[in-house]
């Protein structure tokens, strides 16, 4: 009976840490906050400061005012760099595609996705600016986009 008990906690303690395993952050996550950057989730409906490894879905917006910076990752690698004054809202996250809106600001995206995945970056401005690696197979895409309602003509 004392072998049996002993088996039985031993198992346990080794099986025990296979169903410790953090929490998956999803597709996003924020990797870098300078200042009072601010985060609207779809869940509270009320804007929070932000926090390093904060994972965001879709629905979420991110508010990054004057004076402050802000860094997202992507599960694939990709970096987007909110500049101040920018407003960034997350409209889809998949496996291999990833659409936002930047009603105003800047974002600089520096895209890694695999073969058969695409960046859509919604503005003011226009339907959308999309990445995709089959373009460039030796470059990885870095580019800056500018949203500004100053360029508007009436």
């Amino acid at each position: 009976m004392k072998t049996l008990t002993w088996m039985a906690l031993t198992a346990m303690l080794i099986l025990l840490p296979a169903f410790s395993y953090p929490a998956n952050l999803g597709h996003l996550r924020i990797s870098l906050i300078e200042g009072d950057v601010q985060v609207n989730t779809e869940d509270t409906e009320d804007w929070a400061p932000a926090s390093i490894n904060m994972p965001l879905k879709d629905g979420d917006r991110i508010w990054v005012p004057q004076g402050s910076r802000a860094e997202l990752q992507l599960r694939d690698g990709t970096a987007l760099r909110l500049d101040e004054k920018t407003a960034l809202d997350i409209l889809t996250l998949e496996q291999d595609s990833y659409q936002f809106y930047l009603p105003e600001g800047r974002v600089y995206a520096n895209f890694r996705g695999l073969r058969g995945s695409f960046l859509q970056i919604d503005t003011l401005m226009s339907p959308g600016f999309l990445w995709r690696p089959e373009r460039s197979t030796t470059v990885t895409d870095i580019m800056a986009l500018t949203a500004s309602i100053s360029r508007i003509s009436t």
